[in-house]
């Protein structure tokens, strides 16, 4: 799963790193695509352990070995979460894009961009991966990743037009509902 997230997140940054110019709307599109992407795969989370178990019985019945389960999972999860988390990779070079910093000043402003993005790597990792769970539970927890997504996008929204907060609005409104409702999510079927 790491793997998988790194891979993607090192194609979200090159991708912004192989443009010509990057449209003022660049960084509220990407963040609402991860929205998006985040919603996309939520029904879906009930099925990855009977998938994980699937690949894990097709690779051992064909003598393929824990190797070849090992990289069929991680192509499988890379492709899955790919357009989920690769613009979340293309968040930080846009934001140090956004924040138009001048070749003497841009050491400060990238060294303010990666403190934050290291702080919120931990305290999302420790709040997410630990803390979270003890106040909400799991479907609520997955949905945590496009409600912040979906704040992002808000936040950038007023560079990308005027089409762009209620879109922003939308994705939020939708996450509170999916945060409510759990659609399409079956906890038993995820506990067998």
């Amino acid at each position: 799963v790491v793997a998988a997230f790194v891979a993607a997140i090192a194609v979200g940054s090159l991708m912004v790193s192989r443009l010509s110019t990057i449209p003022p709307r660049a960084l509220f599109l990407t963040c609402a695509g991860s929205s998006a992407g985040w919603l996309a795969l939520f029904p879906t989370y009930d099925s990855w352990p009977w998938l994980a178990h699937a690949m894990r019985f097709a690779a051992g019945e064909n003598g393929l070995g824990f190797g070849a389960y090992c990289a069929l999972v991680g192509v499988v999860l890379t492709a899955g979460l790919f357009f989920a988390v690769a613009p979340m990779g293309a968040v930080l070079p846009l934001a140090f894009h956004e924040r138009r910093a001048s070749v003497p000043g841009s050491g400060r402003v990238s060294g303010r961009l990666l403190a934050w993005s290291a702080l919120g790597a931990l305290v999302g990792s420790l709040g997410g991966g630990i803390l979270l769970f003890y106040v909400i539970d799991l479907p609520r927890v997955l949905l945590v990743a496009p409600l912040l997504a979906a704040v992002m996008a808000w936040l950038s929204a007023p560079a990308a037009g005027r089409w762009a907060r209620p879109t922003a609005a939308a994705l939020i409104g939708v996450t509170v509902c999916a945060f409510i409702l759990h659609p399409g999510f079956d906890r038993q079927r995820l506990a067998m």
